[in-house]
């Protein structure tokens, strides 16, 4: 069985449409998992990788956007993914970035996701099928309980 333990940068974009989120069509790391989850943009931190060099990768790869903007760490959350194969302790660090309509480009997703979509309320974050402890995160901060409600972007 395999066990590792794997540290994730992951970017929680606010913009007028609502929280982004992504869905992968892919197993993560081929261990039986993730196949239509939704999830935030972002992935691991590879070896010597500083955390905004890391989110300024996977947000170019995941939806073809370069952002040059600082990112402001916020949380993380630390969970347990099992199956029959594998035991994988996550640790994933989570930052914000509000961003305007005019600093970006049409979205172009990698081949790791097939959709995406912006939310702006937790019934329809409820709806999506999401590791429980993001969705529970995310929960929280749509409803203003925690310190990530977005504020007001300007086009």
């Amino acid at each position: 069985m395999k066990r590792s333990i794997e540290i994730l940068v992951t970017i929680i974009i606010w913009r007028k449409e609502g929280l982004l989120l992504l869905r992968r069509r892919r197993n993560f790391q081929g261990i039986g998992t993730g196949t239509g989850l939704w999830e935030l943009p972002g992935g691991k931190l590879k070896w010597g990788e500083s955390r905004d060099a890391a989110l300024r990768r996977e947000i170019h790869e995941e939806t073809g956007w370069q952002l040059t903007r600082k990112f402001r760490w916020r949380n993380y959350i630390f969970y347990r993914l099992k199956t029959e194969n594998a035991v994988i302790w996550r640790l994933q660090l989570l930052y914000n970035v509000r961003l305007g309509n005019k600093q970006l480009g049409k979205m172009q997703l990698s081949e790791e996701h097939d959709d995406f979509k912006y939310i702006q309320t937790a019934t329809e974050l409820n709806q999506l099928p999401m590791i429980p402890e993001v969705k529970t995160y995310l929960l929280i901060a749509l409803t203003g309980q925690v310190w990530i409600t977005p504020e007001t972007i300007s086009s």
